[in-house]
């Protein structure tokens, strides 16, 4: 149980999390009702991003400070003066962004911080708020299908084993099993924090032009219409459906299909939602003569 933990989430992810859990819910519940955060955020798609390690270096190299960010991308850190270096670690992203790299501000997000430098002559309190880049989510089919077959058994087995364990103890109630039961309970829980992606509240389809009958297996990318960089790529199911999740921007869709012409989507202009939204759009395919 615990390797189907690492495996989906990745060992970088684990170790966030659980330093989160055992070090800052107090730290940032104290500083909520201060009302001050700076947030990590994914410079194309404009979404929080959570379980970033942030790390302060002294001039000498020495980590001072590490905070992990929360679902909201959450973090702070207060610093005597002097000279520091900020690094920040997630899988799949990169910093400092080279993308919005000497900006100062990005949509709603204001105060950024795009170089990893800082340099302080009195006490300070750091909230800045910082894009880093996600790298070009650019899987070939086959390895899309392999990673979500893979899901799917790790999500099923995480059930299963936890199940079977508090059976177990059922059957045989000793401290031992119990103990074994409470721990497998614990890893789904991880497991569903870290691997977990809850069903979109709508989705997009992808249809045959002619037939009208949805394609299972169409790969469906979606890139920014600033940088034509690939956010996200996922292949449809067998009801041909698919969805993203973005924040403020402008963004289109590619559908590519064997036996059938690619498409391009038109610009969808998100840059007036205020939340987080669901690309859903309907796209029909025409099949090649």
């Amino acid at each position: 149980m615990v390797i189907d933990v690492v495996s989906a989430a990745g060992y970088m992810s684990l170790f966030n999390y659980l330093y989160y859990i055992f070090t800052q819910p107090l730290i940032l519940i104290s500083r909520r009702k201060k009302g001050k955060f700076g947030v990590i955020y994914n410079s194309l798609s404009k979404l929080h991003v959570d379980l970033a390690a942030v790390r302060i270096k002294n001039a000498a190299g020495k980590i001072v400070q590490t905070k992990i960010t929360d679902k909201q991308g959450r973090y702070y850190f207060l610093l005597p003066k002097g000279q520091y270096e900020v690094d920040i670690s997630k899988q799949g992203y990169s910093f400092p962004s080279g993308l919005l790299a000497g900006k100062t501000q990005d949509v709603d997000y204001i105060d950024l911080l795009t170089n990893n430098k800082l340099n302080f002559t009195a006490d300070a309190f750091v909230a800045n708020n910082i894009p880093i880049d996600p790298k070009e989510d650019a899987r070939k089919h086959k390895d899309i299908k392999r990673k979500l077959t893979l899901r799917k058994v790790q999500s099923t087995a995480a059930v299963l084993t936890t199940l079977l364990s508090f059976g177990v103890f059922a059957l045989v109630p000793t401290y031992q099993y119990l103990g074994l039961a409470v721990f497998q309970l614990l890893t789904y829980v991880v497991f569903r924090r870290l691997a977990y992606r809850k069903p979109f509240p709508s989705y997009g389809v992808i249809l045959d032009q002619k037939t009208g009958k949805p394609i299972k297996s169409a790969v469906v990318r979606i890139l920014d219409t600033q940088f034509n960089r690939i956010l996200e790529t996922q292949i449809t199911d067998a009801q041909g459906r698919y969805a993203f999740l973005v924040g403020r921007g402008k963004f289109y869709v590619t559908i590519n299909k064997d036996g059938y012409e690619s498409v391009r989507s038109e610009a969808i202009d998100c840059s007036g939602s205020k939340d987080s939204v669901v690309i859903d759009k309907k796209i029909k395919l025409q099949p090649i003569k």
